[in-house]
């Protein structure tokens, strides 16, 4: 895909823009724009015509959201999509109307099913980007499937995510955690089951309770009833109370009603309309003497007033004179400069007269003209001659030239030796070439041979558990990978069982632990009554109350020894009634304390029974932990026994993996080793070959090496040379032969040239004396001097046109002044006589004057008269007024009933007071029917009627009594209900029970969550984790040797390359390769610069490697060299050029120099700068 033009129309800053990025193939496009010319509005123009308009959208700072447009043109497959994208939410994309709407299935296609964010991470890179990415490189591992994976995704943190992945699950759970909210949570769960499963039910003292609340509740209800029946008659005393005086009141209102009830009843607005009429009235009779006494003065100022008909009516022509006044005394004042003009062209055409040498006469001047055929043709032959003349001289130089250019080469081909075939040569140096540089790759090889030795040594001795030689090291029976991963397993789930049976023994002990020292508590506190002492402690209270009652009746005496008995018991210095007392509040303490100690006393012997099962539990988990020892003693003996044939004590599987790795990379380096020790002798036989070619063919030509031989570049250098200068005595031969050819045939065709450049010669001068023949002049033989003549009649033609047109000119003057002069003496002779003998110029002014004057007293005339209308108009109104005012009043003392308008106030004061009567007594009748709720008001009427006030509030008062005394009692029964409740909900363990199963069930959904969440960020880690590693096992083999190519030339070759290795947990990480040394770089030892180079690095290859699959989107690059060296900058610049002959490369950039650079390392076939606007020209 290629984008071939973008056409801001209305986004951002830009209004009617358009970038054509459509040169060459694909190309390297650089928009180049400095700060505010909009370069990162046109970036994001580019995203937002391809994948939408975002919502909330920042680039309508000058086009409204509706008017907001991106178009372009995209091409694919050789065929062309034309499309307009507008923001909105559905159907955004139109046709190049910008009225039909495009499915936006074809562009989908057209863009490969690549969505935004895949376009941007994938097919785009700046700034931040590229320093995010380098920073990770540089703070990470250098891990190999990481970083391709995060250059592929174009993720540049993708090392972090993985780690915020991790800490999220483990703040979630660990297996063996007692903080992360999953571990904390199951803690809590197991509590609350605990606490459902040991509270009690109730006792008796709970049913006791539980009677005397329902026994309250119904007394309760009772005193409700009889509450609600005294409310009920005290609500309807409070009716009669205030009933009583509005029944008198409204007696009193009927009587004063009867004194005005034959009073009519009048409109409301009765007295405001009479008054109204009646001030009409007196105004109408006011303006109808004002507007007679203005009539009057009005028609006596227009009749003072005299108008000048005759000078009214020709105002038109009066105008017109004095509009022609201006122009009149301007003519007048122009004339004698006119005819000045015309005396100076007159004097200039007697001059060129003189020059020309003809006769100094006006009239024969007219006649001295030259055709303009005649003059052009003069005037082409002057051209012609030059060149004529040109060609001759150019003709004869050309031939001198070549006559001694063709003795040179004969000269230079005598001296040259003889013609050598170097053939045999130059394809022995092509064979020696395409076998590569054999010196390097000897020194390569030798050095890379030292180096894995150096390597393999160091790695060997850094392997521990086991010491020999390097080639014993690759025939150890070492266990398979499958067995290591089966004994991790195994020895990991061995591991953790014991580990659980532990941790479940630590934690039966602590909870024995806890129930002693509980158990101990407990056993220290007060004792505990029992249930038989509170029976015993009531029963001596209720003897003592039946001793009171006999002796208070008189059935038995005061003097017994029983009594004695109960108050030596009880109060020993006090009589019955104190003994009785303290027996009372003995049994009510007992009672009380045996309430309060329930709880404990349950408590304890349950303690007592959790201890004996816990100790129980302990004895159990304790075996089971010593089977699990067995077992995992035993999978270790298995385990040892793996190794016994390599000769070490194996550590753990998952550090065995580690020196199992260590093991493979140490076999690696061995064959490596191996091949290039066989690398060595290789290249050497080759060296020796091409030595031997070599010298057979100098040989061959006469030649023979150096006599201290030297390497195979020094004698291939030497050949080259020899092969060179014998080639470029070759060359030169053929040079000069040919050279000495052209001279012969370009000889006589000089000689042809020069013979026609004389011919031309002649002919032009027979046309030239032909022309100056027509021109009847003398010395005009000379070109020059006709051109000059041919000026001078050009010259004298135009001043006699200027001395006409002044001619004409002015009589145009003096015949418009004798018209002017004409028409104002005869409007003059029409409306002013008197101004005939004043000159022309004061008659119009005076004319103007008197008109100006006139046509004010018209219009004062004018204006008088519409006043007088208006008056008139008012005298009518006026009058109209009145009458109208006089027939209403008429109509309203009709209404009243009045004789005279005078009588209309008085009728009006009994109405009001008729009216105000009926309110009253309506309003009264309205509280008296609220009261009656719902009885008839004459039934009402008549049961109030029976009461008197006081004896409605003393029987008020009593209810209120009685209604009092029931509420305390209600309030007593409210708290002794309450109080027995709480008791209830004290004692009773269902409640407790019930909120510690809510708890559990609240915690049970707390745990689903979190563990869902949990599950989530686990899978999401693994699934990352393999995803990188198939990426990695995928494309490390071409993708990091395009990536190594591409880093050597963004670093200047300060690295060869890139490659895979090792670390010392046996995972494949990349490392640089030093140029000068071959010595390997870790990521964490390169500067930040070169991790970012490296990053580059790392997005270009995976780029092309989509590319190759068949993704041609462009690859949009925003300013990414910002921290480059213009060396470094140079290199990137190229390698997107070469990056641009597979796909279109969009470079944007605010920086002028990086155009110069580009401009400078890229060829012109692919480099194309496109300007925004307001940016200047790079």
């Amino acid at each position: 895909m290629k984008v071939l033009r973008l056409d801001l129309r209305a986004f951002g800053p830009f209004t009617n823009v358009t970038l054509s990025p459509d040169d060459g193939k694909f190309g390297l496009h650089i928009v180049y724009g400095p700060n505010e010319a909009g370069k990162s509005s046109s970036l994001r123009a580019l995203r937002q015509w391809l994948y939408g308009i975002p919502h909330n959208s920042t680039d309508d700072f000058v086009h409204q959201y509706s008017d907001m447009r991106i178009g372009g043109v995209l091409e694919h497959d050789g065929k062309r999509l034309e499309f307009i994208r507008r923001k909105g939410r559905i159907k955004t994309i139109r046709a190049a109307d910008d009225t039909d709407v495009i499915d936006d299935v074809e562009l989908s296609r057209v863009l490969g099913g690549v969505d935004e964010t895949a376009f941007s991470h994938r097919f785009g890179v700046d700034y931040e980007e590229l320093r995010r990415g380098g920073h990770a490189v540089a703070h990470g591992s250098g891990d190999l499937g990481e970083l391709l994976f995060s250059a592929g995704a174009g993720v540049a943190d993708l090392g972090r995510i993985q780690k915020q992945l991790e800490i999220d699950a483990e703040e979630l759970f660990k297996p063996r955690g007692s903080k992360q909210r999953i571990n904390e949570a199951t803690g809590k769960l197991k509590e609350a089951t605990q606490r459902v499963r040991t509270h009690l039910l109730p006792t008796a003292r709970w049913r006791d309770l539980d009677k005397a609340v329902r026994d309250a509740e119904t007394r309760r209800n009772e005193i409700d009833a009889e509450l609600g029946t005294h409310r009920k008659r005290v609500s309807y005393l409070d009716r009669v109370e205030s009933a009583l005086p509005l029944i008198g009141k409204k007696q009193e209102l009927t009587v004063a009603f009867e004194s005005v009830v034959d009073a009519p009843r009048l409109p409301k607005e009765f007295s405001e309309t009479r008054s109204q009429l009646v001030v009409t009235r007196r105004h109408a009779e006011s303006s109808k003497r004002d507007a007679q006494r203005d009539i009057e003065s009005l028609r006596e100022k227009i009749d003072a007033i005299v108008l000048p008909t005759g000078l009214l009516e020709k105002r038109t022509t009066i105008n017109e004179l004095k509009d022609r006044l201006g122009a009149w005394q301007k003519a007048q004042k122009d004339r004698p400069a006119l005819i000045t003009r015309k005396q100076s062209a007159e004097e200039r055409v007697v001059e060129i007269l003189g020059e020309l040498g003809k006769p100094l006469d006006l009239t024969a001047a007219e006649h001295l003209k030259v055709s303009s055929i005649l003059s052009q043709r003069i005037q082409s032959l002057a051209k012609r001659h030059v060149a004529v003349q040109t060609e001759l001289n150019g003709a004869r130089s050309r031939k001198a030239t070549l006559e001694r250019e063709l003795k040179s080469n004969q000269e230079r081909i005598a001296a040259l030796p003889p013609d050598t075939d170097t053939r045999p040569l130059r394809r022995t140096l092509r064979d020696v070439a395409e076998r590569g540089q054999l010196d390097q790759k000897l020194k390569q090889a030798e050095e890379s041979a030292s180096t894995e030795e150096d390597n393999a040594q160091r790695k060997l001795s850094q392997l521990r558990l086991w010491r020999g030689q390097l080639d014993e090291l690759e025939q150890l029976p070492i266990p398979a990978i499958d067995t290591i991963e089966r004994f991790e397993g195994e020895l990991h789930d061995a591991d953790r069982s014991l580990q659980q049976a532990m941790d479940d023994l630590d934690k039966l002990q602590q909870e024995n632990e806890e129930l002693t020292r509980e158990q101990k508590s407990l056993e220290l506190e007060q004792r505990v009554p029992t249930e038989a002492e509170l029976e015993s402690a009531r029963r001596r209270r209720d003897e003592g109350w039946n001793l009171l009652v006999r002796i208070l009746d008189g059935t038995q005496p005061a003097e017994m020894p029983e009594t004695a008995s109960f108050i030596h018991e009880f109060a020993p210095d006090g009589n019955l009634q104190d003994a009785f007392h303290a027996s009372v509040s003995q049994a009510d303490e007992i009672s009380d304390r045996l309430r309060r100690e329930a709880d404990r006393v349950l408590r304890l012997a349950q303690l007592r029974a959790d201890i004996d099962s816990n100790q129980s539990q302990q004895r159990t988990q304790s075996e089971k932990c010593d089977d699990r020892r067995g077992v995992r003693s035993e999978l270790q003996k298995d385990w040892e026994a793996q190794w016994e044939a390599v000769g070490i004590r194996p550590l753990p599987p998952r550090e065995m993996r580690s020196w199992l790795r260590s093991h493979e990379e140490l076999t690696v380096i061995s064959r490596t080793l191996r091949t290039y020790r066989l690398e060595v002798e290789s290249v050497s036989a080759d060296i020796k070959d091409c030595r031997d070619s070599l010298v057979k063919c100098l040989a061959s030509l006469g030649k023979s090496p150096e006599a201290n031989g030297g390497s195979l570049r020094s004698l291939v250098d030497q050949c080259t040379e020899i092969a060179d200068s014998i080639e470029e005595d070759n060359r030169i031969r053929r040079e000069c032969a040919q050279e000495l050819d052209r001279n012969v045939k370009e000889l006589k065709n000089v000689e042809q040239a020069l013979a026609q450049a004389v011919d031309a010669a002649e002919e032009w001068q027979s046309e030239w004396e032909q022309a100056i023949a027509e021109l009847d002049v003398t010395a005009a033989s000379d070109p020059d001097v006709a051109n000059s003549i041919l000026q001078l009649i050009t010259k004298l033609e135009e001043e006699l046109r200027d001395r006409n047109r002044f001619e004409e000119r002015i009589t145009g003057v003096d015949n418009e002044s004798t018209a002017f002069a004409d028409d104002v003496r005869v409007l003059v002779e029409a409306v002013a006589p008197d101004l005939l003998d004043s000159p022309i110029a004061s008659s119009v002014d005076d004319l103007f004057d008197r008109l100006t004057r006139a046509e004010k007293d018209h219009v004062k005339q004018e204006g008088l008269e519409q006043q007088l209308s208006d008056a008139e108009k008012r005298l009518n109104d006026a009058s109209s007024n009145g009458r109208d005012a006089e027939q209403h009043l008429q109509e309203l003392c009709t209404l009243a009933g009045a004789n005279s308008v005078d009588e209309l106030p008085e009728i009006e004061r009994r109405a009001g007071q008729r009216t105000e009567l009926e309110r009253q007594i309506a309003e009264v009748n309205s509280r008296l029917t609220d009261l009656a709720a719902g009885v008839s008001l004459h039934d009402f009427a008549e049961s109030v009627s029976e009461y008197d006030v006081d004896a409605v509030r003393a029987e008020k008062g009593k209810l209120d009594d009685c209604i009092a005394s029931l509420e305390n009692e209600r309030r007593i029964t409210d708290e002794s209900i309450g109080e027995n409740r709480n008791e209830l909900q004290r004692m009773d363990g269902q409640s407790l029970a019930a909120e510690a199963q809510q708890q559990a069930e609240l915690l049970v959904s707390e745990i689903r969550q979190d563990a869902e969440e949990f599950i989530r960020l686990h899978l999401a880690s693994v699934v990352l984790k393999q995803a990188i590693e198939r990426y990695r096992e995928s494309s490390q083999g071409p993708v990091l040797e395009r990536a190594s190519d591409l880093f050597a030339r963004l670093t200047l070759n300060s690295f060869s390359g890139l490659r895979a290795e090792f670390n010392d947990k046996g995972e494949a990480v990349i490392v640089g390769v030093r140029a000068e040394n071959g010595r390997l770089v870790y990521v964490h030892g390169m500067s930040e610069g070169t991790c970012d180079q490296l990053y580059l690095a790392l997005r270009l290859a995976v780029l092309e490697a989509s590319i190759s699959s068949g993704r041609h989107l462009p690859f949009v690059v925003d300013d990414v060299l910002i921290m480059f060296d213009d060396v470094r900058a140079a290199a990137a610049l190229q390698v997107f050029a070469e990056l641009s002959s597979k796909t279109q490369v969009i470079f944007f950039t605010h920086h002028e120099h990086l155009i110069e650079l580009a401009r400078a390392t890229v060829p012109d076939t692919v480099l194309f700068v496109h300007q925004l606007e307001g940016s200047g020209t790079p």
